[in-house]
C-alpha cells in the first residue's frame, strides 16, 4: 500500500531535528525474537564406545514474529526498483515483514517524519543524512541504495552543444536537490557558470516532460525512463551527468540510530530482504520478470522498462550488488557537500553517519 506523507512545514523539520539531538530510546516492539545460539558449538566429552549416542534431533527453527515496517520513499519512481522487487517477489514477506510504503515527496520531509517516529526506514539522498548529523539528528545510513548519479541532459532539438545553453532557462524539480547539483557540475565541466543560465522550478519528472514538450524550458536533467520518453518526443539527449560525476554515493537506506538499535532484529530482516532483492534483480535469468515489475509499478511500456533495465542493471550497475557504499562515491559526495557550500569542514566522521553492522549481519545469514 502506498501512502502520501502530509507536507511538513520547515519549522516542523527544524523542531524534529533539534529534538533528535538527545533522542529518547524507542521502545522495542513486543515479541522480539531471541538471538540465535552460537554456531558450531561442540560438546566437551565423547560418547562411550559401548553405547554410542544418537545425534540429537535439531529443534525446528521458530518462525520470526511478524512485524510492520513503516518505509518512506521520496516519490513513486524507478529509483526504488529494489523495494518494488522485495514487495512483489515476496522477499519482505519471507522475513515476516509487512512493509507499509509512504511517499514523502522530499528527503528532508522523510527524515523529519522518521525523526518524529512515524517512519522507521527511509531512502534518502546521502547528503541529507550527513547534514542531519551536523544539525543534531542521529540519523544513520544502514546500506547503500543508488551508487551512481544517473541523469541525462535533455535539451530542445535546436540546441547543438552545451555552450548553446548560455542565456537559456533550465528546469528542475526544486532549486536545492541532488539533480541540480549534478546538472550544475555537468554545465561547469563544459564552461558554463551559474550566472550563464536561469534555473526555475518545473516540478517532478512528469511535469518537466510537459514543460519540455511545450517549450516552457530549454533543458533539464532526467533519469530513466523519462529520458527515453523525451527522446521519443523529439527532445535531444545531449550529455550524461556521469561525465562530470562518474562516482557518487547518491542515496542511502537510513534509520534513526536509536530505532535501529532497539529494533535490531527487524533492521537485519529488512536489510536481508533488500539484499536478496538486489541479487534477484541482477540475475540475468530474472530480467523478464524484473522488467515486468517496473512496467507494472510505473505503468510503463515494456520497451521503456526494458531500456531502463539495460541502462541501470546491465550497463551502469546503478544499484549496489550487496548494499555496499563504495569509498570513492562517499568521498565524491562529501567533497560535493563542501564545494557547493551546503556544509563546511570538518564533516562528521563516517562512523558517525554510517552504521553498516546491521547490513553485515544480514549478509552473514
Amino acid at each position: 500500500m502506498l501512502r502520501l506523507l502530509s507536507r511538513l512545514s520547515a519549522g516542523a523539520l527544524v523542531l524534529a531535528l533539534l529534538a533528535c539531538s538527545t533522542p529518547a530510546a524507542a521502545p522495542a516492539r513486543p515479541g522480539g525474537s531471541a538471538p540465535p545460539a552460537p554456531a558450531g558449538a561442540a560438546g566437551t566429552s565423547a560418547p562411550a564406545a559401548s553405547a554410542p549416542a544418537k545425534p540429537a534431533a535439531s529443534a525446528p527453527t521458530a518462525a520470526p514474529p511478524r512485524r510492520k515496517i513503516e518505509y518512506g520513499l521520496v516519490n513513486f519512481s524507478a529509483f526504488y526498483w529494489p523495494i518494488y522487487v522485495g514487495l512483489d517477489q515476496g522477499f519482505f514477506d519471507r522475513e515476516a515483514l509487512d512493509v507499509e510504503t509512504t511517499e514523502t515527496r522530499s528527503g528532508t520531509d522523510g527524515l523529519s517524519a522518521m525523526a518524529g517516529g512515524s517512519l522507521d526506514v527511509i531512502t534518502t539522498n546521502s547528503e541529507v543524512v550527513v547534514l542531519a548529523q551536523m544539525r543534531g539528528a542521529d540519523a544513520i545510513g544502514i546500506a547503500g541504495f543508488n551508487n551512481k548519479a544517473s541523469y541525462s541532459l535533455m535539451v530542445q532539438p535546436e540546441i547543438q552543444r552545451i555552450a548553446d545553453l548560455k542565456g537559456k532557462t533550465l528546469g528542475a524539480s526544486a532549486l536545492r536537490t541532488g539533480e541540480v547539483v549534478f546538472m550544475k557540475a555537468l554545465l561547469r565541466k563544459y564552461g558554463l557558470s551559474e550566472s550563464d543560465y536561469s534555473l526555475v522550478v518545473a516540478g517532478a519528472s512528469r511535469n518537466r516532460v510537459t514543460s519540455m514538450t511545450t517549450k516552457q524550458i530549454d533543458g533539464t536533467v532526467m533519469p530513466p525512463p523519462d529520458n527515453y520518453r523525451l527522446e521519443d518526443m523529439g527532445i535531444k539527449r545531449l550529455a550524461e551527468v556521469n561525465e562530470a560525476v562518474p562516482e557518487y554515493q547518491f542515496q542511502f537506506l537510513a534509520a534513526m540510530r536509536n530505532w535501529a538499535q532497539s529494533h535490531q532484529d527487524e533492521t537485519v530482516r529488512f536489510l536481508r530482504a533488500y539484499v536478496n532483492s538486489l541479487h534477484w534483480l541482477y540475475d540475468p535469468a530474472n530480467k523478464p520478470q524484473a522488467v515486468a515489475v517496473l512496467q507494472q509499478r510505473m505503468q510503463l511500456s515494456e520497451d521503456y522498462a526494458r531500456r531502463t533495465y539495460e541502462q541501470w542493471i546491465e550497463q551502469e550497475k546503478f544499484f549496489p550488488h550487496d548494499g555496499e557504499a563504495p569509498e570513492n562515491g562517499l568521498k565524491a559526495m562529501e567533497d560535493m557537500l563542501v564545494e557547493t557550500g551546503e556544509a563546511t569542514t570538518p564533516l562528521p566522521p563516517r562512523d558517525k553517519y554510517l552504521d553498516f553492522k546491521y547490513l553485515e549481519m544480514a549478509r552473514a545469514r
